[in-house]
C-alpha cells in the first residue's frame, strides 16, 4: 500500500508530452533529448529501486556530499533556516538539470545572500563548482560530469 501511495504522488509529478513522460520541472524536453542522443556511447545510470523510490517524493533533495558541503558552509556563515537551505538546494538541482552554467547559480545565490568579501565569494564559487560537477544531470543520463566517460 505504501508503494501505491508513492507511485501515485510520483505520477502526479509527470506530464505527458510529444517526448513521452517528463518531469514537470523540465523546461525543454526536446533539448534534453538532443543532448542525451549526442551521448549515445553513455548508458543511462543504473539507479537502484531504493534511489528511484526516494526520488519519487516531490520534496526529495539529493543531499550529496557536495550539496551537504555547500549547505553546511551557508549555514555556518549566514542566518538561514533549514527551509531556506532546502529551497536553495532544490533550485540548484533544478538549475543543474536545466543545464544552467555555474555562474547563473552564483547569481541566484547573490540574489538571496550578500557575499561579504572577495574571499567569501571565492569559497562559495568553489563549492558551487564542486556541486555542479558532482550532481546527476538529465543530459548525462543520470551521470555526473565527474563520472568517467560522462562528457
Amino acid at each position: 500500500m505504501v508503494y501505491f501511495t508513492t507511485t501515485v504522488s510520483w505520477i502526479q509529478e509527470l506530464l505527458y508530452s510529444f517526448h513521452g513522460l517528463e518531469d514537470h520541472r523540465v523546461f525543454d524536453a526536446r533539448k534534453i533529448r538532443e543532448e542525451q542522443d549526442m551521448r549515445s556511447n553513455i548508458d543511462y545510470y543504473p539507479f537502484t529501486k531504493k534511489q528511484v523510490l526516494a526520488a519519487a517524493d516531490p520534496h526529495y533533495i539529493d543531499k550529496t556530499p557536495a550539496m551537504n558541503q555547500l549547505l553546511q558552509f551557508l549555514l555556518e556563515h549566514y542566518e538561514l533556516t533549514s527551509e531556506e537551505t532546502d529551497e536553495i538546494a532544490s533550485q540548484f538541482i533544478n538549475m543543474i538539470n536545466s543545464n544552467a552554467e555555474p555562474a547563473l547559480m552564483v547569481q541566484y545565490l547573490q540574489s538571496i545572500i550578500e557575499f561579504p568579501s572577495f574571499e567569501a565569494a571565492g569559497q562559495i564559487i568553489d563549492r558551487v563548482m564542486t556541486l555542479h560537477n558532482n550532481t546527476r544531470m538529465w543530459i548525462l543520463k543520470g551521470h555526473t560530469p565527474q563520472s568517467p566517460g560522462a562528457l
